[in-house]
Protein backbone atom coordinates (compact mmCIF):
# COMPACT_ATOMS: atom_id res chain seq x y z
CA UNK A 1 0.00 0.00 0.00
CA UNK A 2 2.74 2.37 0.90
CA UNK A 3 4.72 1.99 -2.69
CA UNK A 4 1.25 2.41 -4.34
CA UNK A 5 0.82 5.64 -2.34
CA UNK A 6 4.57 6.84 -3.13
CA UNK A 7 4.20 6.65 -7.40
CA UNK A 8 0.97 8.80 -6.85
CA UNK A 9 3.19 11.28 -5.09
CA UNK A 10 5.36 11.02 -7.98
CA UNK A 11 3.42 11.30 -10.67
CA UNK A 12 1.63 14.34 -8.87
CA UNK A 13 5.88 15.94 -8.89
CA UNK A 14 6.28 14.53 -12.41
CA UNK A 15 2.70 16.68 -13.87
CA UNK A 16 3.92 20.31 -12.32
CA UNK A 17 5.08 22.53 -14.92
CA UNK A 18 6.83 26.02 -14.91
CA UNK A 19 6.84 29.30 -17.08
CA UNK A 20 9.14 31.94 -17.36
CA UNK A 21 8.50 35.46 -17.22
CA UNK A 22 10.23 38.74 -18.11
CA UNK A 23 8.31 41.99 -18.02
CA UNK A 24 11.70 44.69 -18.27
CA UNK A 25 10.50 46.16 -21.92
CA UNK A 26 6.87 47.86 -20.77
CA UNK A 27 5.58 48.62 -17.80
CA UNK A 28 3.11 46.10 -16.55
CA UNK A 29 3.07 43.49 -18.75
CA UNK A 30 0.50 40.46 -18.12
CA UNK A 31 0.38 37.33 -19.29
CA UNK A 32 -2.00 34.37 -18.97
CA UNK A 33 -0.35 31.68 -17.65
CA UNK A 34 -3.36 29.03 -16.77
CA UNK A 35 -6.51 30.28 -18.50
CA UNK A 36 -8.65 27.48 -16.32
CA UNK A 37 -8.08 26.80 -12.66
CA UNK A 38 -4.98 25.31 -11.59
CA UNK A 39 -2.47 25.42 -8.24
CA UNK A 40 0.31 27.20 -7.65
CA UNK A 41 3.58 25.64 -5.68
CA UNK A 42 6.09 28.43 -5.90
CA UNK A 43 7.43 31.34 -7.65
CA UNK A 44 10.80 33.02 -8.09
CA UNK A 45 11.86 36.34 -9.57
CA UNK A 46 14.61 38.50 -9.73
CA UNK A 47 14.59 42.36 -10.26
CA UNK A 48 15.72 43.60 -13.54
CA UNK A 49 16.26 47.16 -12.24
CA UNK A 50 15.59 48.81 -8.79
CA UNK A 51 11.66 48.04 -7.54
CA UNK A 52 11.27 45.30 -9.56
CA UNK A 53 7.62 43.20 -8.86
CA UNK A 54 5.53 40.46 -9.87
CA UNK A 55 2.13 40.16 -8.73
CA UNK A 56 -0.34 36.87 -9.61
CA UNK A 57 -4.32 36.97 -9.75
CA UNK A 58 -6.88 34.20 -9.91
CA UNK A 59 -8.44 35.24 -12.93
CA UNK A 60 -8.90 33.67 -16.68
CA UNK A 61 -7.38 36.77 -18.31
CA UNK A 62 -5.21 39.59 -18.34
CA UNK A 63 -8.40 41.56 -18.78
CA UNK A 64 -10.06 40.80 -15.88
CA UNK A 65 -7.30 42.62 -13.81
CA UNK A 66 -8.75 46.05 -13.06
CA UNK A 67 -7.37 48.86 -9.97
CA UNK A 68 -9.51 46.55 -7.82
CA UNK A 69 -8.55 43.69 -8.62
CA UNK A 70 -6.29 41.86 -5.30
CA UNK A 71 -3.32 39.46 -6.15
CA UNK A 72 -3.55 36.23 -4.44
CA UNK A 73 0.60 36.48 -4.36
CA UNK A 74 3.23 39.25 -4.36
CA UNK A 75 6.85 39.36 -4.95
CA UNK A 76 9.30 42.57 -4.79
CA UNK A 77 12.78 43.64 -4.77
CA UNK A 78 13.84 46.87 -4.59
CA UNK A 79 17.98 46.55 -5.56
CA UNK A 80 18.70 45.53 -9.01
CA UNK A 81 19.64 41.66 -9.13
CA UNK A 82 17.44 41.10 -5.83
CA UNK A 83 16.23 37.41 -6.66
CA UNK A 84 12.97 36.74 -3.98
CA UNK A 85 10.19 34.03 -3.82
CA UNK A 86 7.51 31.96 -1.92
CA UNK A 87 7.19 28.60 -1.86
CA UNK A 88 4.05 26.87 -1.32
CA UNK A 89 4.54 23.20 -1.04
CA UNK A 90 0.58 22.12 -0.37
CA UNK A 91 -0.29 24.32 -2.95
CA UNK A 92 -2.14 27.59 -3.16
CA UNK A 93 -5.54 27.10 -5.33
CA UNK A 94 -6.69 29.41 -8.23
CA UNK A 95 -9.95 28.79 -9.18
CA UNK A 96 -10.36 31.32 -12.03
CA UNK A 97 -6.80 31.32 -13.91
CA UNK A 98 -3.77 31.81 -12.90
CA UNK A 99 -2.63 35.09 -14.57
CA UNK A 100 0.84 37.40 -14.10
CA UNK A 101 1.53 41.10 -14.10
CA UNK A 102 4.73 43.06 -13.27
CA UNK A 103 7.52 45.49 -14.27
CA UNK A 104 11.02 44.97 -14.07
CA UNK A 105 11.79 41.58 -13.03
CA UNK A 106 12.56 38.31 -14.41
CA UNK A 107 11.87 34.86 -13.47
CA UNK A 108 9.58 31.45 -12.78
CA UNK A 109 6.07 30.17 -12.03
CA UNK A 110 5.86 26.70 -10.77
CA UNK A 111 2.12 25.34 -11.23
CA UNK A 112 -0.11 22.98 -11.98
Amino acid sequence: MILFLQGVSFAGDAERQQSEFYYADVPYESEVIKSSAGTVFGITMSAVTANGWVAVYDVSSASDITSSTEPKIEVQQATQYNTGGKDFPDGLKFYNGIVTEGDNAQGVIYYY
